[in-house]
């Protein structure tokens, strides 16, 4: 299974869930083209390396879903981003391999 794949099973996990108030994907990992002036551009819009693939909206939390399967591991930038986020008392950060790793994820959060 690819990210992508596995991707598509947690938001249709996520669009049945009465529990998620709402959540979006990030899309970080798109092929950019227009060179560095495009790149630069969206920098100064707020893009930014390393975060995290969907963020999810509970009632009194946020949830920050990295994606991967198999060996895949996090980017030094993911890893940066998931630091930052252990500062914040209303937010968390997972890593999410499977949909038991989100259902678990859940459960342990609502």
């Amino acid at each position: 299974m690819s990210e992508r794949d596995l991707q598509f099973l947690v938001c249709d996990y996520l669009k049945l869930n009465k529990n998620i108030l709402s959540f979006f994907m990030v899309p970080n990992g798109v092929k950019l083209s227009g060179g560095a002036s495009y790149y630069n551009s969206l920098v100064k819009q707020g893009f930014r390396a390393g975060v995290s693939d969907l963020v999810v909206v509970l009632e009194n939390k946020i949830l920050f879903l990295e994606l991967k399967v198999g060996k895949n591991k996090q980017r030094d930038s993911q890893v940066l981003f998931e630091n930052s986020i252990k500062t914040c008392n209303v937010a968390s950060y997972h890593i999410i391999k499977s949909l038991e790793d989100l259902e678990k994820v859940l459960n342990d959060t609502i």
